[in-house]
């Protein structure tokens, strides 16, 4: 009557895609390849030249400008520095001033004042 069998179907699909892209640039001429594709272009040397030098030069300037700003950096460190010095000197001598006048002690500045105002009375009173 009737016949019985299994049917199967399998499709398998394999696509490869290859990108082959080269280019190349001697003496003001270019070559550029894309799969079969050819292309020749021909190029200002000179134009070339000077935008490589421009850029040459941007880096001469740059790093320059660089060393600058590293001088520059350096002063200012040292500067500050040197203030932090000062003002710990001055610091220092504020402290030793009050602690002497804290003590009662008469300095060399105070002796002056004292011994002049004492002279004007002598010479006040003499009058």
């Amino acid at each position: 009557m009737g016949s019985s069998g299994s049917q199967s179907s399998a499709n398998q699909s394999q696509t490869t895609y290859n990108t082959d892209k080269r280019i190349t640039l001697q003496s003001g001429v270019a070559l550029s390849s894309e799969n079969s594709t050819v292309n020749v272009e021909t190029l200002d040397g000179a134009i070339v030249q000077r935008a490589l030098d421009v850029v040459s030069n941007a880096d001469a300037t740059n790093g320059d400008s660089f060393s600058q700003l590293l001088s520059l950096a350096d002063k200012i460190i040292t500067g500050a520095g040197q203030l932090a010095i000062s003002t710990q000197d001055s610091a220092l001598k504020a402290y030793s001033q009050a602690t002497t006048e804290k003590a009662g002690t008469i300095d060399n500045k105070t002796m002056i004042i004292l011994g002049v105002a004492a002279a004007a009375a002598l010479v006040m009173r003499g009058k």
